[in-house]
């Protein structure tokens, strides 16, 4: 069994899979996980960095995407996203940050678009807009205002917020261009 510091596991191919600590053959306390490198050429692309206990991850942790960039960074409790997070989209920018509970958005938490822009300031539910919530355009403009269920608009704006002074009355087209 392995155990103990700078303990390495290896690919059939010989690559390196996994370097860190092992308590009783499982991976505990720091540790990197590194993808399958089939071109031989010495470059050790890493998955996942962090801490685990009995061989799953646990505490503060990072994932990366296949490209290299930072996909997640955050809290993880025995395998799962949970607590305090940040998911990023595979060019390196923040897509979320937040609470996260059980692999998914519960909580406050801020959404981005691809350009770096807020998109959404509120609640979640299940990964779902939930409770009181800010939604904005990609320019930063605040496009609603009010409560949200299950990723649609619950409650009518109290005044159009528009800055092309056009009157947002109707909440299906609101709904509808959500997701975009």
């Amino acid at each position: 069994k392995k155990h103990g510091n700078s303990c390495k596991s290896f690919y059939q191919n010989g690559n390196i899979f996994y370097e860190g600590t092992f308590n009783n053959d499982k991976w505990d306390e720091y540790g990197v996980v590194y993808k399958n490198n089939m071109f031989h050429d010495n470059s050790n692309l890493i998955i996942y960095k962090g801490w685990w206990k009995d061989g799953k991850r646990h505490g503060r942790g990072h994932e990366y995407w296949e490209n290299g960039q930072l996909k997640y960074e955050g809290l993880h409790t025995l395998d799962e996203m949970d607590g305090l997070g940040i998911f990023y989209f595979n060019t390196g920018i923040k897509c979320y940050e937040g609470i996260i509970k059980k692999g998914k958005k519960s909580g406050l938490g801020n959404e981005y678009y691809e350009n770096g822009q807020l998109k959404y300031k509120g609640e979640y539910v299940n990964s779902k807009r939930h409770g009181n919530g800010k939604l904005f355009n990609s320019d930063g403009n605040l496009i609603f205002d009010g409560t949200w269920f299950e990723d649609s608009i619950l409650t009518p704006p109290s005044s159009p917020v528009n800055n092309n002074n056009n009157d947002i009355n109707d909440n299906n087209n609101i709904n509808n261009d959500i997701n975009k």
